[in-house]
């Protein structure tokens, strides 16, 4: 997205938010239950295809995910940062790109997309959800995890966060 498409800032400034986000190395609590909800899900897709598969993990920050992933099949990860998956990663394919606007060349049998699309404005929210679509093959399926906007809302009153995504446009 240019400066003009995107009032919260530009392409380069979220990189530049993402680039230094990703030093942190360990992954988080939060992190941690997506894994339980994510890896059965693709471990149940798995056995009903019968056959390795083809992952793209969009939104795949520092590759911790996809390197999870990989142990279903081959996996492309996709971000607007990825110099520390990577560093990280060096056996994985990562991709740079501005989901929105860049092309992702492929299909897949599963897109896997783990709380991104609560760091778009709500006016490309539907766009990315196409482009989930248009990288699957017609039988594939997409993991699509998002913060409850209650919740992270009620949280938030508890225990403030100081430091929010350059987007943050909960569901």
């Amino acid at each position: 997205m240019s400066d003009s498409d995107n009032s919260k800032g530009s392409f380069q400034e979220q990189k530049s938010y993402y680039d230094k986000h990703w030093r942190i190395k360990n992954l988080s609590i939060d992190q941690r239950c997506r894994i339980g909800f994510i890896v059965p899900n693709i471990e149940g897709i798995k056995g009903k295809m019968g056959r390795s598969l083809r992952l793209c993990d969009l939104g795949c920050g520092k590759g911790w995910l996809s390197s999870i992933l990989s142990k279903y099949g081959d996996v492309l990860g996709v971000d607007m940062s990825i110099d520390m998956a990577k560093r990280l990663h060096p056996n994985l394919k990562f991709k740079q790109a501005n989901i929105i606007k860049d092309t992702i060349e492929g299909q897949f049998d599963i897109v896997v997309s783990s709380e991104v699309i609560e760091h778009m404005e709500p006016e490309f929210q539907p766009i990315y959800v196409k482009k989930c679509y248009d990288l699957l093959e017609p039988d594939g399926y997409l993991v699509l995890t998002t913060p409850n906007k209650p919740i992270i809302e009620a949280h938030m009153a508890a225990s403030p966060i100081t430091k929010l995504q350059p987007i943050e446009t909960w569901l």
